[in-house]
């Protein structure tokens, strides 16, 4: 079977861009995870463009017009005038591509904190149907983009938001004497406990927990 030949364009304009391949990542594994149409008796809702390997509903209406990097963030705009200015490191993250992301577990497959602070987006393109296409700096790696999934956790409106809280933003002043603390015995034993101690590590990002046994092989007793 010949690999489907992969149309993009840059910034809206059609034309046609050879697939960068880094380690890992192969012509045909690009062109994987661009989702064919779907029949027509499915085309009546929406459906997504790119496998994003997210168990959850995030295709949508909306398709991406025009995209460039921009010092240090990638600009997108969405056909619905939408325009937002995006971290590469958030980008490359979250990068669904097989050769980061575990099909099974679709739990991320690379160490993100190793990635090099001064990532750029090489080339960045739009494909015909709205998908963002990125290729990194350094190894070349590409990551592609459903135009809806981005255009939802990009606004912190993904799957990930919901009935998740709300993070809290703070500088090292406002934690001084007021990190949120709870104490071990009762987070291992207690399932009150063990709920405010996740929800404040969500929210907050940072807690302390106190009378942790010093012993490696201490276990929460069911």
């Amino acid at each position: 079977m010949k690999p489907n030949k992969i149309r993009f364009s840059t910034r809206g304009k059609p034309g046609s861009v050879p697939l960068s391949c880094s380690p890992g990542v192969t012509a045909m594994t690009e062109a994987a995870l661009i989702l064919p149409p779907e029949p027509a008796a499915r085309q009546a809702r929406p459906q997504p463009v790119v496998d994003m390997a997210e168990p959850a509903p995030f295709a949508g209406p909306w398709r991406i017009v025009a995209a460039e990097s921009s010092g240090d963030a990638v600009a997108i705009a969405w056909d619905d005038g939408t325009s937002l200015r995006l971290h590469p490191l958030w980008l490359r993250s979250e990068c669904a591509c097989p050769a980061c992301r575990d099909r099974v577990t679709l739990e991320r497959t690379f160490d993100q904190f190793r990635l090099p602070p001064d990532l750029v987006a090489q080339q960045v393109e739009v494909s015909a149907a709205g998908a963002l296409r990125l290729v990194w700096s350094g190894d070349g790696h590409v990551s592609l983009f459903d135009p809806g999934w981005l255009y939802l956790n990009a606004r912190g409106q993904g799957p990930e938001s919901t009935g998740r809280g709300t993070p809290r933003l703070w500088h090292e002043a406002d934690l001084a004497g007021a990190i949120p603390t709870f104490e071990h015995r009762r987070v291992m034993t207690e399932a009150r406990a063990l709920h405010d101690w996740l929800c404040a590590l969500r929210d907050t990002g940072l807690t302390l927990l106190t009378g942790v046994p010093a012993a490696t092989s201490a276990r929460c007793s069911t």
